[in-house]
């Protein structure tokens, strides 16, 4: 039976990490640039398609970009997580009142999402035991 782990690393075996997926998110974000701002005229996909390809082609030869890519599009994920989770946080507090960002109680919503996963995030980096639970469970 083969496990998740060595499932990824036969991946990481034949280019998986370092063809097919910088590939696949080149070709993704040229041809939604290209479909969204219509340089190339309004009905024109198939260039589009064309043009991205050629694109995502010769980004894949070159080994510098796809370092790049693989060392930065990490903290991109990361960040991209945290926003989703201050707008999950933002979502329970607000609920169907969210009118926009310029609101009060949305401010003070983005105030207090922020801070909790400040504390999410930080909480392992922290030695001993964390502030919060030497406030809760301090012995007098």
């Amino acid at each position: 039976m083969v496990d998740l782990q060595t499932w990824i690393f036969d991946l990481e075996d034949i280019g998986f990490f370092d063809i097919f997926l910088p590939f696949l998110l080149i070709f993704s974000v040229s041809f939604a640039i290209l479909q969204n701002t219509k340089i190339l005229g309004k009905e024109s996909k198939n260039i589009n398609t064309i043009v991205s390809l050629i694109l995502a082609f010769f980004f894949i030869q070159s080994d510098e970009l796809i370092l790049i890519i693989r060392s930065f599009l990490p903290n991109i994920s990361l960040i991209f997580i945290v926003l989703i989770m201050m707008l999950f946080i933002m979502a329970i507090f607000m609920g169907d009142r969210f009118e926009g960002f310029a609101s009060w109680g949305a401010v003070g919503a983005s105030i207090v999402a922020l801070i909790l996963v400040i504390i999410a995030l930080t909480s392992d980096f922290i030695a001993g035991p964390s502030w919060f639970d030497t406030f809760l469970f301090r012995e007098d």
